[in-house]
């Protein structure tokens, strides 16, 4: 079966993964995956 994973590690997860893809996309001057990164990864992790 599968484990049960808890919402904020859940949220910490996601937030995470957009926020590094975020800053690789403002790396590699791509505005739409930045702002993805930036507007939705960053309030995710730090909620």
């Amino acid at each position: 079966m599968l484990r049960q994973f808890s919402l904020g590690t859940l949220g910490l997860t996601v937030g995470g993964v957009l926020t590094i893809i975020g800053f690789v996309a403002y790396a590699a001057d791509n505005a739409t995956l930045n702002l993805v990164g930036f507007f939705y990864g960053i309030p995710l992790l730090l909620g």
